[in-house]
């Protein structure tokens, strides 16, 4: 038997089971678990069918009580687990193991889980993500239990040597020191893309955040209530962001910092262009059929849903550009260094640029031009070379 129910999280509404599953053959007592997370009942159906399946085929349990599988193992431990933490806490154990694991060690026989499995697949987590040790909780924890209740004869995680952690921004493919463009770079990039076909958002996206200097979450999150044509300034006061279990845009009512909300003030043809925008998209979300007046209408949207666009599009859009045209590779964020290296160039000092990026402290933005000035360096040097030899 089993009774399902729905309650709410700040990801919004899930689902959850609780099922009797049958008695255990050892110990005489009922069988019960409760399973949550599941985005809609149908989900939550089909998970609670298959978990049936695996219990009547004897694969959760031995007839001694001791799961068979690392999977078992997830399963028991977790029932005993969420006794004691939030929902939420719950609900992240699951993600990780489902996310980054339960590949490599789900299957697996619990006898014959060795240091050695355990240390393979520590070591391709460790080269491939910085917090990687948030991930293999979801690995400890379990094995832990298993030695508690006496299901192995030893620990064989105790074992594992954690590998050295990345040094941060080792693992992105872009110099973060090279991570902008100079104002030729950019002056060529908006013109090749103004020049594109059907590229009328990407370039008013793209525009406003080299000429704004405003973070690519802050961008997306923009609705037309914020942009003041009268006053050519935007107000920045909300920002989007991927959660890390639902793994999907979440608008939060205010940015990074409390700082981050301000009002950036913008050149007339950058406003121009928000208003070509705002006209044009007024036409493609009419052939969609969505209403098109509302001040709350996203300035940037899916146009057939008139939804908020996955905070990783820009990137994608961005690199396949910056491919097309040939040009040096940088992230949507490289924009973002690109305004702050041409105001330090036109002679901003650095509490203009802290107060137009949003900064909550100085150093964040000093940290900026210390790239910017390394950058440069081999740059100064041909440069003083060239005039002594001239």
């Amino acid at each position: 038997m089993a009774t399902f129910e729905k309650y709410t999280t700040k990801h919004g509404e899930r689902y959850k089971f609780k099922v009797y599953l049958g008695t255990d053959k050892v110990t005489g007592k009922r069988i019960e678990t409760t399973r949550r997370g599941f985005k809609t009942k149908k989900e939550a159906q089909l998970a609670l069918n298959s978990l049936k399946s695996k219990f009547d085929a004897g694969l959760l349990t031995r007839t001694d009580g001791i799961p068979r599988t690392f999977d078992a193992l997830f399963s028991m431990w977790l029932q005993e687990y969420q006794k004691n933490v939030k929902d939420r806490t719950v609900e992240y154990r699951e993600y990780c193991y489902k996310r980054y694991l339960q590949e490599d060690i789900g299957h697996r026989q619990l006898s014959k889980i060795t240091p050695a499995t355990l240390q393979h697949i520590v070591n391709k987590l460790g080269a491939k993500y910085r917090q990687f040790d948030s991930y293999l909780v979801s690995l400890k924890l379990p094995l832990k239990y298993a030695y508690r209740m006496s299901f192995i004869s030893s620990n064989p995680f105790d074992r594992v040597v954690y590998p050295k952690r990345i040094p941060e921004g080792a693992i992105k493919k872009i110099d973060k020191k090279d991570n902008f463009f100079t104002k030729e770079e950019l002056n060529d990039f908006l013109t090749r893309l103004q020049a594109e076909p059907h590229a009328e958002q990407k370039y008013t996206l793209f525009r406003l955040l080299a000429y704004s200097g405003m973070r690519v979450g802050e961008a997306l999150s923009l609705r037309w209530q914020d942009v003041d044509f009268d006053d050519n300034s935007i107000r920045v006061s909300k920002t989007i962001y991927r959660g890390a279990i639902t793994q999907k845009n979440t608008v939060s009512s205010s940015p990074k910092t409390s700082s981050s909300i301000r009002t950036i003030y913008l050149d007339k043809e950058t406003m121009q262009t928000l208003a070509k925008w705002r006209l044009y998209q007024n036409k493609i979300l009419a052939a969609f059929g969505h209403p098109t007046m509302s001040l709350d209408q996203l300035v940037f949207s899916n146009p057939e849903t008139n939804s908020l666009y996955a905070v990783s599009a820009p990137a994608k859009w961005l690199s396949v550009l910056l491919k097309n045209f040939g040009m040096k590779k940088i992230s949507p964020h490289g924009l973002r260094h690109t305004h702050a290296t041409l105001l330090f160039e036109a002679g901003a000092d650095i509490k203009e640029v802290q107060a137009r990026l949003g900064h909550a402290n100085s150093q964040t933005t000093l940290d900026i031009y210390t790239h910017i000035t390394e950058a440069r360096q081999h740059e100064t040097a041909d440069k003083f070379s060239n005039f002594m030899s001239n």
